[in-house]
């Protein structure tokens, strides 16, 4: 018998046993190769059953037609802590960007401001220990939530109770402030098309959401207001060629905002959550929105025809996810007090938790280095902690986020 399961190609042997081949989806290699496991059994029949929880074999001896067997299959994922930064306050978000060949990731501090470190390519243990010549602060006079580094510009955008737009390639110099009656949550970077050409605008939310002319970042200009409250992220994505985004609007759930128009920027969709969901952050990959919705868990939602969105999935958690990262067929959550939650997504309509790695503190944010298998985690009073994620090749597999038409994906499921 021959089948294929998770990535693996099982072959069976009537008189010796079962082969085991991983990398079933690239058929040239298997012939090249050698089996990763092998049952020494007479094998007439199997089965692979995958849960959430285990991948388990089963096989039927020939001899007895009674005997089953059972073997747990589950991949092993191995979790390191390369490292921690401890810094001064409460870590409530984190994010990384490049300056003179370095990588630079900031944390936001709550009351102590920011603290910038100074990396590598790839952290290694010992990296982020506290001292003078890793660390940069910079200030705030009101609690520092969020960053954004926006890479266009080249611009740090710390979110105090206002906006606080910092140049690092200048020594980090201050360019502006902007206040807000209402503590801003997110930015997204827009270029459009104008009647004078290519211009790029930046949302801001805050009261409401502002559209703003931050061509020079010294002088920002207020362009448009929209009444939109609530908004705790927005995420730039385009359909059709059209630029649209993504807001995450707290218990208010998702909105789509068309904005091929900066002046004219028009809803298209209002999609709420469920009673205990709030939505805080949003990635859209392709088509796919992936919403981290609080005590509501993770929303995955179809946004092929924005106007008609269909929600594919939600993956409720015994925590709250606060941040999320999509890597290929797998999503990190940042899932408060029950750490990095690590979803396999091959299955978009079946999204399943296959690791867990609990932190000492609370997760609040996750991003993911530069090309590489480490993740940052802003760990609230445990300060910052580097994981670094070993994948086996069966969990690796990317996940569908281009789906025309839609009927495909219902036959899918």
């Amino acid at each position: 018998e021959l089948g294929d399961k998770d990535n693996k190609l099982y072959i069976s042997n009537q008189y010796l046993g079962l082969y085991i081949f991983e990398d079933a989806t690239n058929p040239g290699t298997v012939p090249n190769q050698a089996w990763v496991d092998f049952i020494p059994r007479p094998t007439f029949a199997f089965t692979v059953s995958s849960t959430s929880k285990q991948s388990s074999l089963y096989t039927v001896d020939g001899l007895t037609q009674l005997t089953i067997l059972e073997r747990d299959l589950k991949p092993s994922i191995l979790w390191e802590a390369v490292g921690g930064g401890r810094t001064l306050g409460t870590i409530e978000d984190v994010t990384i960007f490049s300056l003179a060949g370095q990588q630079i990731i900031a944390t936001a501090n709550g009351l102590n401001g920011v603290a910038l470190f100074n990396i590598g390519s790839l952290i290694k243990a010992g990296d982020l220990k506290e001292s003078r010549d890793k660390i940069t602060y910079l200030d705030s006079d009101t609690p520092v939530s969020r960053l954004q580094f926006v890479p266009e510009t080249g611009l740090l955008y710390i979110f105090n109770d206002g906006l606080t737009i910092v140049d690092p390639a200048q020594n980090n110099k201050v360019l502006s402030q902007i206040s807000f009656s209402r503590r801003p949550r997110g930015l997204a970077y827009v270029p459009s098309t104008t009647p004078t050409g290519i211009q790029s605008f930046t949302y801001i939310a805050g009261d409401g959401i502002g559209v703003y002319d931050l061509s020079s970042p010294s002088n920002p200009q207020l362009v448009k207001s929209i009444p939109i409250q609530n908004v705790e992220d927005l995420f730039l994505f385009r359909i059709d060629n059209r630029p649209m985004l993504c807001l995450a609007c707290g218990k208010d759930g998702l909105r789509i905002l068309d904005v091929t128009d900066p002046y004219q920027p028009t809803i298209v969709m209002v999609l709420p959550t469920v009673a205990d969901g709030f939505s805080r952050r949003a990635i859209v990959e392709g088509q796919l929105a992936f919403v981290a919705d609080g005590y509501s868990g993770m929303r995955i939602i179809d946004l092929a025809d924005p106007e008609q969105p269909m929600e594919i999935a939600r993956l409720k958690t015994s925590s709250s996810v606060q941040d999320l990262v999509v890597d290929g067929g797998i999503v990190f959550m940042a899932d408060a007090n029950r750490g990095i939650q690590m979803v396999n997504i091959s299955d978009l309509g079946h999204p399943q938790i296959v690791d867990n790695y609990d932190t000492a503190g609370s997760v609040l944010a996750v991003t993911q280095l530069i090309s590489s298998s480490q993740i940052l985690v802003a760990d609230a009073g445990n300060g910052l902690q580097v994981l670094s994620i070993n994948l086996p090749v069966s969990v690796r597999s990317p996940a569908l986020t281009s789906i025309t038409p839609r009927g495909v994906l219902a036959r899918e499921q």
